[in-house]
């Protein structure tokens, strides 16, 4: 090919796309509490249908980091629920709802024990179905509300999203039934905690485990059948060894339901990992265990203090 040289041009490199982006910045929190969150509260029609969406980055290690509606959550009356919400990774995440009429406040929360991350957040936008308008258009750092704004933790930059890359997480939240660590005297050990359901509803419990140390005699049991409290749900195939996941269906009975794990310690007192804990009423997407606290165990791990939350890598 024949050419003339001074007609040839360089291309310029093209300049980063730059946009707003929210850093929330979980890291920086000081206080007290496990579950720290940022929200803000858009005003919505009832009965009309919207979508809720946005762009995100997590930075920092974090298995407990969501997206969440505080008008369910703190039983303001909403029943706007927002289903696989736990962020991690980099990625997009959208809801479509009807608005019930009862304060509806999305927000991003963490908690603490299962990692302090920085969330980036981006293309912030709620849509009403049938319109364009993006109701969080020109949305300003003023509008967001509780520890954020308490706490200075929320901060707007502009930066090209392409850049921004996150951490993947290795680690899970996980509870550590150490059953080594008994010293009493009693051969049959348990922690257990206990969960409302609705009579003649049907249910899933599930979680996954590892036995870690020697035992031939670790279990999942409801207390509520074994100690004759009136319930006849009873886990079959309830031995726990190696490593694991663990599922009953069964439909509530109406009597007090008490899932917990025992060890019987003549045959080993082993530590038992768990994790992904769940019971999901069927046809639904809600776990009930959603946000499980330490505390709600109760028996022999409470008294004896032999649970704990753990972060491990559940590849190992």
């Amino acid at each position: 090919m024949y050419v003339d040289p001074s007609t040839l041009e360089p291309t310029e490199p093209a300049e980063p796309e730059e946009e707003t982006v929210w850093l929330i910045d979980f890291s920086q929190y000081t206080g007290s509490k496990s579950d720290i969150n940022t929200f803000f509260s858009p005003v919505l029609a009832p009965g009309s249908e919207y979508t809720f969406s946005f762009d995100y980055c997590v930075v920092g290690a974090s298995t407990g980091t969501t997206v969440f509606n505080a008008g369910k959550e703190w039983g303001l009356g909403s029943t706007i629920h927002f289903s696989d919400n736990q962020l991690t990774g980099k990625g997009n995440y959208e809801a479509t709802f009807t608005a019930d009429g009862h304060p509806f406040i999305p927000g991003f929360q963490t908690h603490i024990p299962y990692g302090a991350p920085k969330l980036y957040v981006w293309n912030l936008k709620i849509v009403k179905t049938g319109t364009d308008e993006n109701l969080l258009e020109g949305f300003q750092l003023d509008r967001f509300d509780g520890d954020g704004k308490t706490e200075g933790f929320v901060s707007e930059l502009y930066v090209d999203p392409s850049t921004l890359e996150p951490t993947e997480t290795e680690k899970t939240a996980a509870w550590l039934i150490d059953f080594s660590k008994y010293t009493g005297s009693n051969y049959d050990i348990n922690t257990f905690f206990s969960v409302g359901l609705d009579a003649g509803s049907e249910y899933t419990f599930s979680f996954d485990y590892c036995v870690k140390g020697i035992s031939t005699q670790t279990t999942v049991f409801n207390a509520a059948n074994e100690w004759g409290l009136g319930s006849t749900i009873s886990f079959s195939n309830n031995q726990l060894t190696g490593k694991g996941n663990y599922e009953a269906t069964f439909t509530a009975d109406g009597a007090a339901f008490i899932p917990g794990f025992q060890t019987h310690i003549p045959n080993g007192a082993p530590q038992l990992y768990v994790w992904n804990l769940k019971i999901v009423k069927t046809g639904t997407d809600e776990n009930l265990l959603e946000g499980f606290q330490l505390d709600r165990f109760d028996g022999d791990g409470k008294t004896e203090g032999f649970v704990s939350e753990s972060y491990v890598d559940t590849e190992e």
